[in-house]
């Protein structure tokens, strides 16, 4: 599979026929219009649109069956527009549709596009293929919304099978350059991936976020960046957590990358009052349920707002826990780079037997605490070029000794010491597109991370 980009021109339009019938006359001599609206992608109807005939101020609302009409219309072509949370989530801005009534009644078929079709757009000149798909969107500028050129990121876990050496497993992905107008496609995503994207200009950087790609293979996702003009300023969030069934989740831990934590209210309703512009990610925790990760695209204009929807509540008894896919997929990868060799590790047992974890950075790798608290790995990274890590949480630097002074031993699940820049996984560099000054890094996973 390969990573293209293919800069979206505009607002996709897509027309459909008319699909003729004859229902009959209206006796005062005037005609109706009769049709079904229908998600080609999902293969079921499709309930909810707004129908809208152009220049004529009239609307309606398709059933659960997809079914509408209009009555009482003159004998000449009408316009029919047709509008969808459906349609916007695949970059179309609406389908436009011509009933011909000089003849007769007319029955019109209005659909969301086909994989095959979007497929086309945004990756022309190869098939669309069956097991993966296509992640698109806009990178934005805070302030103004206006499209900015700027290189987006996605990285995804890769789990092969082979007779002889078995499941093996890799972080793959690539970038692709977003177009002067912000546009930007990566083509050949495969299908149920999560992704961890991030975009990048010369002065800004959003947070690595998870993005969920799933079948059929269409996923928009925008990404706001901070302008030049905003790089240095502070902006406020609010948002509410939900349980997956809808209801508000009270007394919720939210916790933006790098940030202080906030406890939401009963209601679930949280604020942030100190995000750094663009697309940030959001860790929440939450009682009797699993750790979850969701993102706010803090602009200035005006407070932004995030609806966070925690991992399904564990159904805990004296034998099983119910492990989510999340936490199925951090094991997975803590595995993964375990096995590679790349970094050094340092077990629970460990760290709690030595008492601290400055004692079991010692027992592992060179590592020396400095009179101010802070760390340095060998000769060749000092403070200011490493990027410490709690539960994907960044660290700053000068939160550094307090954080590890903090960390109570016994919770303390797994380390990873990364001495040598080229060794890094990508998600963990500083951000802040600080990456050239990240030459080691220190990454801590405590038990609530891990299944």
């Amino acid at each position: 599979m390969t990573l293209g980009a293919r800069a979206a021109a505009g607002a996709l339009l897509f027309g459909l026929a008319v699909v003729g019938g004859v229902e009959g006359q209206d006796p005062a001599g005037t005609r109706s219009i009769r049709g079904v609206a229908y998600d080609s992608l999902r293969m079921r109807p499709l309930a909810g649109a707004l129908l809208s005939l152009e220049r004529s101020g009239l609307s309606t609302i398709s059933d659960d069956s997809g079914r509408f009409g209009f009555g009482s219309l003159s004998a000449t072509v009408h316009v029919v527009l047709m509008q969808h949370d459906a349609l916007d989530a695949v970059g179309v801005g609406f389908v436009r549709g011509e009933a011909d009534l000089r003849g007769s009644d007319a029955t019109l078929r209005l659909a969301v596009p086909s994989f095959r079709a979007l497929w086309a757009r945004y990756c022309p000149g190869s098939s669309a293929p069956r097991d993966s798909g296509v992640v698109f969107g806009v990178l934005r500028a805070t302030g103004t919304g206006a499209g900015t050129a700027g290189l987006v990121q996605a990285t995804w876990l890769d789990v092969a099978f082979d007779r002889k050496a078995g499941i093996s497993q890799a972080r793959v992905g690539g970038s692709v350059e977003a177009a002067a107008n912000g546009h930007y496609a990566m083509c050949g995503v495969p299908n149920g991936a999560l992704l961890q994207m991030r975009a990048r200009t010369p002065h800004s950087s959003t947070d690595w976020i998870d993005v969920a790609h799933v079948a059929p293979g269409i996923t928009r996702r925008d990404l706001l960046v901070a302008s030049r003009a905003d790089t240095g300023r502070r902006v406020p969030a609010a948002g509410v957590v939900r349980a997956p069934n809808g209801q508000a989740v009270p007394r919720a831990r939210v916790q933006p990358l790098g940030g202080a934590e906030v406890i939401a209210g009963d209601d679930g309703t949280f604020v942030l009052r100190d995000l750094r512009p663009g697309t940030r990610a959001i860790s929440v925790r939450a009682i009797g349920s699993e750790p979850s990760t969701g993102s706010v695209d803090a602009d200035i204009a005006d407070t932004s707002r995030a609806e966070i929807t925690i991992g399904r509540v564990a159904m805990l008894d004296s034998v099983l826990v119910e492990v989510s896919i999340v936490q199925r997929r951090f094991l997975a990868e803590l595995q993964y780079r375990q096995s590679l060799g790349i970094a050094k590790f340092v077990d629970s047992t460990s760290v709690e037997r030595l008492g601290s974890v400055v004692s079991a950075l010692r027992s592992r790798a060179n590592v020396r605490q400095m009179k101010d608290g802070t760390l340095e790995i060998g000769a060749r990274c000092i403070p200011r070029e490493m990027a410490v890590w709690i539960d994907r949480q960044y660290i700053k630097r000068e939160d550094v000794p307090a954080e590890l002074r903090l960390v109570n031993v016994s919770a303390v699940a797994s380390i990873e010491i990364y001495e040598h820049r080229g060794a890094i996984p990508p998600e963990f560099f500083a951000p802040n597109f600080n990456e050239r000054m990240t030459n080691c890094a220190i990454i801590i996973w405590t038990k609530r991370m891990l299944p």
